[in-house]
């Protein structure tokens, strides 16, 4: 990714990003020194060892052979992008060794952050679990309550040894909800239980945390997202942690800067088998596209703009019960307003379902990208005999290509589930704003609902995308991908 210029705005996601792992790397180090004060037979270590989570450039950093600033660029790929958001995180705030606090951080109000906000984790099982160890590293939240259906998942993961106080366990919601000391829920529940916790959670002026996909169907989503849009509704926050990852930013970055618009991009993905969820599976659980899919579904979305209509085809080639008994292999073309086109494909037909059958996010599972533009094109993966995965970017005319720069893919998912949650609890105390509301998670319903009727009638499909009622609170305005001179409306083609 091109060095970002001094005239060119950081987006508010990235900036949210970096403060984000700039708070964290004084934690952990912080954590270090605690846990060294404290000796072996203490549990901070293990705390600390669950926090970082094996991220080998952190890891580097607190045993001192990496700077701070060069954590931060290597994890951002770009010192002087991570220079200008840190201009705009100290113009806000301090971090204080002496005292292990943040300067100048106050809240909307004036309040300033003395003590974290006690959060409720809907779901104990392995994603609740990662929500659980990234949450160590972000002083602004604490889990109080683990909540799940199944004591035993709740009573192992507090069984956890990276707890400093291990919360309290219920098998019920509406007990955590209780709690007056309870100011945030996390959502790492079934999808199929997303509307319902959701929608409790706001009606107990909670402010919430959901993770994707937003519910199971269109109609659910649209009255979930009603309800975050009700004036004097609690904050929330869709979980789509993509947005807070380098990789999507820097795509971003290149249309913006290089490639132009009206673009074509093409995104085709491996075979895999698929979720080891057997919800996942179910012709009434959405299928593949909601959960396998759903946060590429967003990344185009939030990329392009409004989808405006959808031509898919699918097929169904594992045997039932065995395998699914839904459709497990899609092509979509997916149209947008400003005149771009996606074609994707995705497969979930290998046999069996659970483990992928390679590593995961490698060139096996994405095996091909191009993004096409008036000025240049994207494409991955990067011819390379030491196998490093990267981004291609060319600039030009169709009749003199030249390489502008290539970039490495960061994979950086997991880092974004924890820059997520702290965007989560600087939107409760009022210093950011959502960006990534319950309607863009609408978006990503309507698109999937447009792609099955597609696949049934042999036709593009419209998405159907309801207005928001008046009065309800406006989402955030956020830079769009424009194309850089005013042009004809495009025409709509439809593959009949």
């Amino acid at each position: 990714m091109a060095a970002a210029s001094e005239e060119e705005d950081l987006h508010p996601l990235l900036v949210s990003a970096v403060k984000a792992e700039y708070l964290r790397t004084f934690v952990l180090s912080n954590l270090q020194a605690r846990a060294a004060a404290a000796g072996s037979s203490s549990s901070l270590g293990a705390v600390l060892k669950a926090a970082v989570g094996g991220d080998a450039d952190v890891s580097a950093f607190l045993a001192g052979s990496l700077s701070h600033r060069g954590l931060l660029a290597r994890m951002f790929g770009d010192r002087l992008l991570v220079d200008r958001a840190l201009s705009i995180i100290w113009g806000q705030s301090r971090w204080d060794n002496s005292d292990s606090r943040w300067v100048g951080c106050v809240d909307a109000l004036g309040t300033a952050d003395e003590e974290p906000i006690a959060v409720a984790l809907v779901g104990c099982g392995a994603f609740g679990s990662v929500h659980a160890r990234r949450i160590l590293a972000c002083p602004g939240l604490r889990i109080t309550w683990l909540v799940d259906p199944s004591r035993s998942s709740a009573e192992t993961l507090a069984a956890q040894p990276f707890w400093e106080q291990p919360p309290a366990i219920t098998t019920e919601l509406p007990e955590a909800l209780a709690d007056s000391r309870v100011g945030a829920v996390i959502v790492v529940s079934p999808p199929s239980t997303h509307y319902a916790v959701a929608a409790a959670a706001l009606a107990a002026g909670k402010a919430v945390l959901c993770e994707k996909p937003l519910t199971l169907d269109l109609k659910e989503g649209q009255a979930l997202s009603e309800l975050t849009e009700a004036p004097g509704a609690p904050t929330f926050v869709l979980g789509y942690p993509r947005r807070f990852g380098i990789d999507d930013h820097k795509i971003r970055s290149s249309i913006l800067s290089t490639l132009g618009r009206p673009l074509f991009y093409r995104d085709v993905w491996g075979v895999v088998k698929g979720h080891a969820s057997e919800e996942i599976h179910r012709l009434n659980g959405g299928g593949g596209l909601l959960y396998e899919n759903s946060h590429t579904l967003d990344s185009y979305n939030w990329t392009l703009g409004t989808p405006t209509e959808v031509f898919a085809v699918a097929e169904k080639f594992k045997a039932d019960p065995t395998g699914t008994h839904a459709q497990d292999t899609y092509l979509l073309v997916i149209y947008y307003e400003g005149g771009d086109k996606v074609v994707f494909s995705s497969s979930w037909a290998a046999p069996g379902i659970g483990a992928r059958p390679w590593q995961s996010y490698g060139r096996r599972i994405r095996p091909v990208m191009d993004i096409v533009g008036p000025q240049g094109f994207l494409h991955y993966p990067v011819e390379d005999p030491e196998f490093q995965d990267s981004y291609l970017i060319f600039a030009g005319t169709a009749e003199d290509y030249v390489e502008k720069e290539r970039f490495p893919v960061r994979n950086d998912h997991e880092s974004g589930v924890y820059r997520e949650q702290f965007h989560f609890q600087e939107c409760i105390r009022g210093r950011q704003t959502p960006l990534c509301t319950a309607r863009d998670g609408v978006m990503v319903l309507a698109v999937i609902a447009a792609a099955h009727k597609s696949a049934l009638s042999g036709l593009p499909e419209p998405v159907v995308l309801e207005q928001p009622r008046e009065g309800a609170k406006k989402r955030p305005r956020e830079e769009q991908v424009v194309p850089e001179q005013p042009r004809e409306e495009a025409k709509k083609t439809s593959l009949q």
